[in-house]
């Protein structure tokens, strides 16, 4: 995602609460407590960035570096939100830092940084998918 470890100063994004720790570590001098923080960080970055990369390219047609309004909204769907061309455009404005009309990979990550992060975006998806489901067994 661009720029390693682009969400840690984010306090929304769980991770923030491992980078926290790490910090009162080295000011309490214990070392050895810093460095298993620090190692905690590290999986955690490693694991957020394959994992966003990994829902970003599900979007992103072949050849493709960002994603346009289209596949934004089919991006949107796909998570269960609303994805009507309002929706779309105020969400590309959101996120597009660059201007260009379309969402590149690092400006995904920020987003979804700032959101709390994959976690986050995915459990609002399984919330969306719990209730569809609920709602349909309900009318069966």
């Amino acid at each position: 995602c661009a720029r390693k470890g682009y969400f840690l100063a984010q306090p929304t994004h769980a991770t923030h609460q491992w980078v926290q720790a790490c910090e009162e570590a080295v000011r309490a001098g214990d070392d050895e407590r810093a460095a298993a923080h620090l190692e905690r960080i590290e999986q955690e970055v490693e694991q957020e960035e394959s994992t966003l990369t990994a829902a970003f390219n599900l979007f992103v047609p072949a050849g493709a570096d960002s994603l346009t309004s289209r596949e934004v909204q089919t991006m949107l769907e796909y998570l269960g939100f609303p994805a009507g061309a309002g929706d779309v455009e105020r969400l590309l404005r959101a996120v597009d830092r660059d201007g260009d009309g379309t969402i590149s990979l690092r400006e995904f990550c920020l987003y979804v940084g700032r959101m709390g992060g994959s976690h986050e975006l995915f459990k609002v998806r399984r919330e969306r998918i719990r209730n569809k489901m609920g709602a349909s067994d309900e009318g069966a």
